[in-house]
């Protein structure tokens, strides 16, 4: 592995969810936070941005894509991205649990309700789950 790239290959199994194990998501809240959480690594994309990646951006059909382009707010430049295995996973198994159409919309709502967002909590037991530093990312 190269310096800088993070090792997931734990994530795809996290994607899956298991309710007998208390580490892997298993309720829609924590399938798209583990989906929206892998893909904003591999994307890079600001918040409000990845709120607004919609269902076509990231499908092929009923299959997620290996790669995606979406369109950045603040400097309205494309910005095409490749999506991990795990990525792909964890973005198939929310777009399947809340049988989203690639006429839907957006991928990912964001709704100003604390109990939606990802907690700073959150993210940093995933960061550890992962074995990476929030402040590397």
């Amino acid at each position: 592995m190269e310096q800088g790239q993070v090792d997931r290959s734990e994530s795809a199994v996290e994607a899956q969810g298991n309710p007998g194990d208390p580490h892997l998501p298993s309720t829609d809240q924590e399938i798209r936070e583990v989906a929206m959480f892998n893909l904003a690594i591999d994307s890079k994309l600001r918040g409000c941005d990845l709120g607004s990646v919609k269902v076509r951006d990231v499908t092929h059909g009923n299959q997620v894509s290996p790669r995606a382009s979406v369109m950045q707010h603040k400097t309205q430049w494309p910005v095409q991205f490749e999506l991990t295995n795990p990525t792909r996973e964890a973005v198939g198994a929310w777009i399947a649990k809340a049988k989203l159409k690639p006429d839907f919309g957006s991928a990912f709502t964001i709704v100003r309700n604390p109990k939606d967002e990802l907690k700073t909590g959150t993210f940093h037991a995933m960061c550890s789950q992962l074995g990476i530093k929030p402040n590397d990312l």
